[in-house]
């Protein structure tokens, strides 16, 4: 079933069904992106892993070792363990687990015939985008990193809330910013945008590769259309339930009539 809205569904936002869609999405662009960039390149879905207090990231190819699912420790006999004596001069303190991994996932499109990444496509998460935390600070380190290097950088905000590229014109609802290596190198570096509001269907967003090859197009609104039937959100969104970021008055109305025309 098709999504009630011709762009993007502001109820995806949530922050508790974002990472399925955020998934879903990278998926799907992947899907999309192979055959337009074949033969001489080709696409790979990457991840980043996030360490609960670290103010660093790993990237897969330095990831040695994961942590697996914590089982849960059950004494056979419980009241032994609380009254068995403790040694000498030992403290008891209470112990807390390090969070879990968070794993953000991407795209780089890599040449064929020397794997060298290419272009790199980030889809922000609502944690990416919190200004001052660690996993903010930490997504700034890579675009900086991305943006020093021969790389281009395709960066796409699907998400009202939080703080935007303080370089990205505006005002909108949601913008996609793409770099491209010989622009930011120029005398007076450039980039592209393109800026849409709630309303508005999602653009078609060109994807630079290596001269000579010309650019091939992505078309986000094909791709969340296709996650949003593949998911099934049809059936599990709550569109009765109020919005995490509200509308204002008149587009929270406009909001309504298109998820009752459904």
């Amino acid at each position: 079933m098709p999504s009630p809205f011709p762009g993007m569904d502001p109820w995806l936002e949530h922050p508790a069904l974002w990472p399925d869609v955020h998934r879903n999405l990278i998926s799907v662009c992947q899907e999309l992106l192979t055959p337009l960039v074949a033969p001489d390149y080709y696409v790979r879905g990457e991840e980043r892993v996030y360490i609960a207090g670290s103010p660093t990231f790993i990237e897969p190819d330095v990831l040695v070792v994961t942590r697996e699912a914590r089982a849960k420790y059950a004494p056979a006999n419980p009241a032994a363990v609380q009254t068995r004596p403790m040694p000498s001069g030992a403290v008891v303190f209470p112990l807390t687990y390090i969070d879990d991994e968070v794993r953000e996932r991407y795209l780089e499109i890599r040449e064929r015939s020397t794997s060298r990444v290419v272009t790199v496509i980030e889809i922000l998460s609502p944690t990416n985008k919190i200004k001052g935390t660690v996993r903010h600070q930490q997504f700034i380190r890579k675009r900086t990193e991305i943006l020093n290097s021969d790389t281009h950088w395709i960066e796409i905000d699907l998400l009202r809330a939080g703080t935007r590229w303080e370089l990205a014109p505006g005002p909108s609802d949601y913008c996609v910013i793409l770099s491209r290596v010989e622009r930011r190198q120029a005398e007076n570096p450039t980039a592209e945008a393109w800026l849409f509001n709630l309303p508005d269907p999602l653009p078609t967003v060109s994807i630079p590769l290596h001269a000579p090859h010309p650019d091939v197009a992505l078309d986000l609104q094909q791709a969340l259309n296709t996650v949003y039937d593949r998911a099934g959100y049809a059936l599990s969104v709550d569109y009765t339930q109020p919005l995490e970021l509200p509308l204002p008055p008149e587009m929270l109305a406009w909001a309504k009539a298109a998820v009752g025309s459904k």
